[in-house]
């Protein structure tokens, strides 16, 4: 009721400062009139026949003013009737023979909602070509036509006659947009005065206000509709009520939870669907709504029947004129938190298993490093000695006993080496040393050392080299021909007829080098190959099988992604296998750069930067960005979304210069990519991130 009232007080209010309005205009032109009166009195011998004449036009204008006033005073609430009610006044004070109000549609066409005739069926239609010109050429003053047939000539039709002289019109501007044009007609001659034209305006701002009045009644009654669907439609039950607790509302869903009527909740206070424990709490959190305007708070409510039941309560504080009141939206967590401390427990059960695994793992990995380093120390005494022992007087049997012994401690080397290698990589000290090399001499080198082996099988032994292969470029000589022996002699160990091809390629369109290790042997069935790159696995019952560990590809794999690359495998059961691997592609000058990764995934941005930094790159991770950046920084990598947010970055006037700018492109974001180029993004990495992709947009030229 009171929202009623003070609905009808603000209509009220509003047509009170109308007609203030009003009566302002009409006392000052009243204060004109009076003031040209004097002057015509002190011109009066002179100007006798002249005062006479405008003491008549004024005290028609003053009748004018009067009527005008009446009709404004007398405009209602009916929008159709204040608008029939202003053309008709304006015909009856400006003495003209008709007049049009016609709406501006969506298609800027004109359609007549308000007509009056002083004689009916004068109008020859009802949209005419001079309203049109009114709505074309509007500048904010009345457009006057003396002549109407004189104007038109040569746009009627021939033998057409318009029943008007003359013709004024002028636009009906509402919130800066033409929203009609009110058109008077004139069966004579007539010459447009400022008194004229001044009701003219007024009667054009009555008409704007009248619309701008039944838009806003719209909106109102707009807004009441969606709040009452909101209110009522929430999945959340809505309480309303004072700052003493006593309830003024509630919907459908606070009746459900609480198992009472709504007009008995309505006589109840929010203190009577509380445990008395929960008191206390509901108060404090009542104090911090009343003074900060909003709070969030988890306590106990009871319902009617059934068991109590905890929620969570979103309260705001409002206002409507003196009385203030409070919404809460209440939300029945109770099977959440159940959920939440179940979650919990798992939670920290889960940790303590992963911290108990990763201690064990990380006491497996030191003791397998330490024990392959001291056992390596030995071994090595063994073979060396081995060697020297071998060159002395020995008879055939001797020296063959001697062979053997040496190659089974290399082999047995080669194991202790492999285990080292991949103790060091699970424990993350596993560190690269970048240097200037040929590759093409790399894979040249890694050849000849197996050619003999190759050619005590009876395999041909190929290496193939692409000649846009640089012959300079940075990175890792050991770990490099470590690969390619290890991938080059597995590819023999299995392979019985034909032969290994080793081929070298730049990546089409990205800056990376290829290698390829192509076998013709007895291949791999497809469903083992996702475990292929697994430590400690091993497929078939050959011979090869057993001259391994298993750990050489497990190590391959990783030594490739330290380096920044993919390895893969493409295999078929009788017609060999194919490894592939790639590395980036650096010159051998250049350095590292140092950059930022604002991603607020954190698993995506964790995974951005540990590919950055297996690139050679410094990264330092960030969730959101601060522009400018650091001066330090070569480049910023950032999500769609942060990139979005960034206050200062619209300055795409160093767009393509330090520091480089990338986005990473979520599917859904491919839409916003001009949005990040006006801010100077040009380059995009789309998800799932690769090495080769990140590589490729920090070396793009600028």
């Amino acid at each position: 009721m009171n929202e009623e009232s003070e609905k009808w007080q603000r209509r009220f209010e509003r047509e009170r400062a109308a007609r203030k309005e009003a009566e302002r205009l009409l006392e000052e032109k009243s204060r004109d009139l009076y003031a040209a009166n004097q002057r015509l009195l002190e011109d009066a011998r002179t100007l006798e026949s002249c005062v006479s004449e405008r003491t008549h036009r004024l005290a028609e204008n003053q009748e004018g003013l009067v009527t005008l006033n009446r009709a404004l005073i007398g405009l209602g609430l009916d929008t159709d009737a204040n608008l029939s009610s202003l053309v008709e006044t304006c015909g009856i004070i400006l003495m003209a023979d008709a007049v049009i109000f016609s709406r501006v549609g969506d298609g800027n066409d004109l359609s007549a909602a308000s007509v009056w005739e002083a004689r009916p069926g004068t109008l020859p239609h009802k949209n005419c070509a001079l309203c049109h010109e009114v709505l074309e050429t509007w500048q904010g003053r009345v457009i006057h036509v003396p002549n109407i047939e004189e104007h038109l000539q040569g746009r009627l039709p021939d033998g057409f006659r318009v029943p008007f002289q003359s013709f004024a019109g002028f636009a009906v501007v509402n919130r800066s947009r033409i929203v009609g044009v009110l058109s008077v007609f004139f069966g004579e001659g007539t010459t447009l005065d400022p008194f004229r034209e001044q009701v003219l305006e007024m009667i054009a701002t009555a008409i704007a206000m009248d619309a701008e009045r039944d838009h806003t009644r719209a909106n109102l009654e707009a807004q009441e509709r969606r709040f009452s669907a909101v209110f009522e439609g929430s999945m959340d039950g809505i309480l309303v009520y004072d700052a003493n607790g006593r309830i003024l509302d509630a919907n459908r869903r606070v009746a459900e939870l609480m198992g009472y009527r709504r007009a008995i909740l309505c006589t109840m206070s929010l203190r009577d669907l509380l445990p008395d424990r929960w008191v206390d709490g509901w108060r404090e959190s009542h104090r911090r709504v009343v003074d900060n305007g909003r709070d969030r708070t988890v306590v106990e409510f009871m319902p009617k029947n059934g068991l109590p039941f905890v929620a969570e309560v979103s309260s705001s504080r409002f206002q409507i004129g003196d009385q203030t009141l409070i919404q809460g939206a209440i939300r029945d967590i109770t099977k959440r938190r159940r959920l939440e401390i179940e979650s919990r427990e798992a939670a920290a059960a889960l940790a303590r298993a992963k911290e108990d695994a990763e201690r064990a793992n990380a006491a497996k990995s030191v003791f397998l490093a330490t024990m392959s380093h001291e056992i390596r120390t030995p071994m090595n005494g063994i073979i060396g000695f081995t060697e020297i022992l071998e060159g002395t007087d020995l008879d055939a049997r001797q020296r063959q006993y001697l062979h053997t012994i040496r190659a089974s401690g290399e082999v047995l080397l080669g194991i202790i080496n492999d285990i080292l290698d991949l103790s060091r990589i699970e424990q993350g000290r596993l560190e690269l040393e970048p240097v200037a090399l040929d590759p093409i001499e790399c894979i040249r080198d890694a050849a000849r050392i197996l050619e003999a082996k190759a050619a005590a099988k009876g395999l041909i032994l190929t290496v193939e080299i692409d000649r846009a292969v640089p012959r300079q470029i940075r990175a890792d000589a050991g770990r490099l021909r470590q690969i390619l022996l290890n991938l080059i002699n597995n590819a023999l160990k299995f392979t019985d007829q034909g032969g290994v091809t080793v081929r070298i390629a730049n990546a089409p369109g990205a800056p990376m080098l290829n290698f390829e290790v192509i076998d013709t042997g007895c291949g791999i069935e497809a469903g083992d190959i996702g475990r292929l790159f697994e430590p400690f696995t091993q497929f078939g019952e050959s011979d090869a099988r057993r001259e391994g560990t298993g750990l050489g590809l497990a190590i391959c794999k990783s030594l490739v992604a330290a380096m920044g690359g993919e390895m893969s495998c493409q295999s078929e059961v009788g017609r060999g296998s194919v490894f592939r691997f790639a590395i980036p592609l650096r010159p051998p000058g250049e350095a590292s750069l140092r950059g930022v990764v604002a991603i607020r995934d954190e698993i995506h941005r964790g995974l951005v930067c540990a590919l950055l930094r297996r690139l050679g790159h410094t990264v330092e991770s960030e969730t959101e960005l601060v522009w400018p950046p650091s001066s330090d920084y070569d480049f910023v990598i950032a999500e769609a979304d942060v990139w979005s947010r960034v206050a200062g970055a619209d300055d795409t006037a160093a767009a393509g210069v330090r520091p480089i700018r990338i986005g990473i492109l979520t599917p859904g974001a491919l839409s916003a990519m001009d949005q990040l180029k006006a801010r100077g993004v040009n380059r995009f990495v789309g998800l799932p991130v690769k090495p080769e992709a990140l590589a490729e947009s920090l070396a793009l030229p600028a």
